[in-house]
């Protein structure tokens, strides 16, 4: 799917479009991921092998999102997300370049364990897992993790599929942003794979229907 919305990004005036990711993508994706790291901290568990990051067990579909636009001279405005953050952009150049990647993922054992004790409604049926959502620290202020997430969505809506996501609780933006998309808080609990003792984090939960 592919969605576009013009908005401005730092004193660009910029497109954003959302496609599924090739494999052309990936370099891309694991050198954006080595640098959200380094600024926000995602994800938890390091980037040691950033484009293992980009192939997550059970991958059912990924997308990216790409910008064009000009100069301008407006100001920035605001990009919310777990990987995606707060700020303004000034440093993507003219043309298209990818900025933000998201991936959904069939839950393993331990995510629908985990789902059917936070939420028993959804114990024993299908749903994703909305993961893998970032976007460059310079491309932030366009929305680009908003229409992420939408496309996301878009794709669980046509197939009748519930989501859901954990996020950590430090990322405050990331909440505000699903929130604001209509994904409901469903309890709380502690990610493991990163330091020592896990990180708290809410999962939330969205249903198309």
């Amino acid at each position: 799917m592919a969605a576009a919305v013009t908005g401005p990004m730092g004193a660009r005036q910029v497109q954003v479009t959302v496609r599924p990711r090739t494999d052309a993508d990936l370099d891309r994706c694991a050198a954006i991921l080595v640098r959200v790291h380094g600024v926000d901290g995602y994800p938890v568990e390091g980037v040691a092998d950033p484009h293992a990051r980009l192939h997550p067990d059970r991958l059912v579909a990924a997308w990216v999102a790409e910008i064009e636009g000009e100069d301008t001279g407006d100001g920035g405005g605001e990009d919310t997300a777990a990987g995606v953050g707060e700020g303004h952009a000034d440093g993507v150049g003219e043309g298209h370049a990818v900025v933000g990647h998201v991936a959904l993922t069939d839950p393993s054992i331990g995510d629908r364990g985990e789902v059917g004790r936070l939420a028993p409604g959804l114990e024993g049926k299908p749903f994703g897992l909305l993961c893998r959502l970032f976007v460059a620290p310079e491309a932030r202020g366009a929305g680009a993790g908003r229409r992420l997430v939408e496309a996301a969505m878009a794709h669980a809506r046509v197939r009748g599929l519930p989501l859901v996501l954990d996020v950590m609780v430090k990322d405050r933006s990331a909440i505000r942003l699903y929130e604001r998309l209509g994904w409901r808080h469903i309890g709380d609990s502690v990610h493991h794979g990163g330091p020592a003792g896990g990180t708290p984090c809410r999962w939330y939960a969205w249903d198309p229907r």
